[in-house]
């Protein structure tokens, strides 16, 4: 039976996830507001319980000193709270389960469509899905912040994953419980899944973490701070004050919602045994989790960074500021490098992460200076899409051209920008300072999708901005070898 990704356009697809994991639906059930939903509810739930807990507790201890009249009726009082109690305790169960599952499965899902058999076939596929996400945000707009916040969570949870399989592969990673369950000659194997050891005890837990990182914010506490009543941009810079206690809240409530909002996976089998080593594995998952989280903000032991380098740098590429410029997008990658630099991040982990991702990210709108059949450089620019991990050289991209002759085309070529031909960089802007203005006016009016007079004040684009373009479907097959 076909995938349901197989009956819908991937674009389609990536959206669809996206929207599971955060959306503002009448029906509540995205993975981020089925988290509003505890926040707002766990205090009265902890409340409530004990209440009735106490009296109980009153109840049993009246049952020593009431006559045996007064007893039956005490003892049927106690069964009826005790019921209550039970019931409220069974739906609180439930919704934690069902919130876990949700999560899971939305992590399947996104392994399903980032990873396939083997590590080439899961660099395309994470490059794909990473490059879907960039390509659809149009780079402006009043709801621009928003878009970006829903996008964040898949994003870094892609990232983290691929820095985990970068740093394993290349010996760098030495933590104990992650390389007990590793296996390389099962790490892609049923990829849609959780059902090896390491993708149950190391990927589920990593994507888990990266996903939910932030979910803190969705605490009352903490949207109060950044909307106040509800008349406040919740996007707006924020005091040092407010900062600092809105990431402090946010941290604490994240790891509440890890241990007890999503907590433990159920055991459905009959073997006690089995459920007893389950159960030690399951605690085991969750305590890696809390490791992460807490190792992300202190960066003690080191293992924190899978998830804190892809944070820093998906708050670049995917910023939420309202001020956000897409040509500043390079300097994600280095930013990671002054926070190796400065010994913020483990040095390893930050050269493994931007080998991965080098310094265009993934669905980055590249203008670079094309060559003729005999390598001769023309005085005129193209257009390209970064369309692959792992460059050779972080300022050398890997491209998918969309343009030849200044006219859009399906059949480019998927190569290498040298740093001398890519605009982004002064040394190519420098050579096409001398064509004439008329003609460069020419070139951006016959490529661009929605030329603006104020544009021709920046005759020679450092990059483009290929929303408009790939939002027609036919130009969304961009990874195809």
């Amino acid at each position: 039976m076909p995938s349901r990704l197989s009956r819908i356009s991937y674009t389609e697809s990536v959206v669809e996830l996206n929207r599971q994991i955060h959306s503002v639906s009448k029906q509540a059930t995205s993975l981020y507001q089925q988290a509003a939903s505890y926040f707002a509810g766990v205090d009265k739930y902890k409340t409530l319980v004990s209440e009735l807990e106490t009296r109980l507790e009153q109840k049993q201890r009246q049952l020593l000193t009431v006559s045996a009249i007064d007893k039956a009726r005490l003892i049927e009082s106690i069964s009826v709270i005790q019921q209550r109690l039970d019931n409220i305790k069974s739906e609180f169960e439930s919704k934690r389960l069902l919130r876990l599952d949700s999560a899971i499965s939305v992590c399947s899902k996104i392994l399903e469509m980032t990873e396939s058999h083997n590590f080439e076939g899961t660099q395309l596929k994470s490059a794909k899905f990473l490059g879907t996400i960039l390509l659809l945000s149009p780079g402006r707009g009043k709801k621009l912040s928003e878009l970006h916040q829903r996008f964040k969570p898949a994003y870094k949870a892609v990232l983290s994953i691929r820095l985990l399989d970068k740093l394993i592969k290349d010996g760098n990673l030495r933590h104990s419980y992650t390389l007990k369950h590793y296996d390389v000659n099962t790490r892609y194997e049923k990829q849609s899944s959780f059902s090896s050891p390491y993708s149950q005890s190391v990927v589920l837990p990593i994507m888990l973490t990266a996903l939910f990182q932030d979910i803190g914010f969705q605490h009352p506490d903490v949207i109060a701070i950044m909307k106040g009543d509800g008349s406040l941009d919740e996007f707006r810079p924020l005091q040092p004050e407010e900062r600092n206690l809105m990431l402090k809240l946010g941290y604490k409530y994240a790891i509440d919602y890890l241990q007890n909002g999503l907590g433990l996976q159920e055991y459905t089998g009959n073997s006690k045994l089995e459920k007893e080593r389950f159960t030690v594995l399951e605690k085991s998952r969750v305590k890696f989790q809390l490791e992460l989280l807490k190792d992300a903000l202190s960066s003690k032991i080191g293992i924190g960074d899978i998830i804190k380098i892809p944070q820093v740098y998906t708050s670049v590429v995917l910023s939420t500021k309202r001020n956000f410029i897409k040509k500043d997008l390079p300097k994600a990658a280095k930013i990671i490098s002054q926070l190796a630099l400065n010994s913020s991040v483990n040095l390893k982990a930050a050269e493994a992460f931007i080998s991965i991702v080098g310094h265009f990210p993934q669905g980055y709108g590249v203008t670079l200076i094309p060559k003729n059949l005999q390598g001769v450089e023309l005085n005129n620019y193209e257009y390209g899409i970064v369309t692959r991990l792992n460059p050779s050289n972080p300022d050398e991209p890997i491209c998918k051209i969309v343009t030849r002759n200044l006219t859009y085309i399906t059949s480019g070529a998927t190569t290498s920008i040298k740093k001398d031909c890519n605009l982004h960089f002064n040394v190519a802007r420098n050579k096409l300072s001398k064509v004439d203005a008329a003609r460069l006016r020419n070139i951006m009016q016959t490529l661009s999708y929605s030329f603006k007079a104020d544009d021709v004040d920046n005759l020679i684009p450092s990059l483009w901005e290929p929303y408009e373009y790939f939002s027609d479907v036919k130009n969304q097959s961009l990874w195809k070898k």
